[in-house]
């Protein structure tokens, strides 16, 4: 787990803390999405990039794991859209298609997976401690720094 959300959790210890981890700086400006991201995963980026900077836990090398969320997390959003009036009749009952709903349920697994390491659900939200920001903290006076 990154050291800054274990700063966030509180649960840094500096007997286990790697002193010799590789320093990495903190973005304060992701910039636009990466090229090599679909339009679905971009609009995804949009939305989760600035949740990941606004509370200081965003790296550049953390670039490529929150492309493989937005990915995931537009791919997961397609199967469902395509699954939505997909169906087939088996007993009288409406079934969805088994490949298309697996590969929504496997895309589900994996953002879920990697949102998790982040932050991104409600119980490990629950484990981040997070410090208010004292006046001249804000993410505009650490651009200015």
């Amino acid at each position: 787990m990154p050291r800054e959300l274990k700063k966030l959790k509180g649960t840094l210890q500096p007997c286990r803390d790697n002193q010799d981890a590789p320093v990495v700086d903190i973005v304060i400006d992701a910039g636009p999405p990466p090229d090599m991201l679909s339009s679905s995963a971009k609009e995804v980026w949009e939305w989760v990039v600035p949740l990941l900077i606004e509370p200081g836990i965003y790296t550049k090398m953390d670039e490529i794991t929150i492309c493989a969320f937005c990915e995931e997390y537009a791919l997961y959003w397609e199967f469902k859209e395509l699954t939505r009036n997909k169906y087939r009749i088996v007993k009288g009952k409406k079934e969805l298609k088994k490949d298309e709903l697996k590969e929504m349920h496997n895309a589900y697994i994996r953002w879920s997976k990697i949102a998790i390491e982040f932050g991104f659900t409600p119980v490990a939200r629950e484990r981040i401690k997070v410090k208010k920001p004292n006046k001249g903290d804000g993410i505009l006076d650490r651009l200015l720094k």
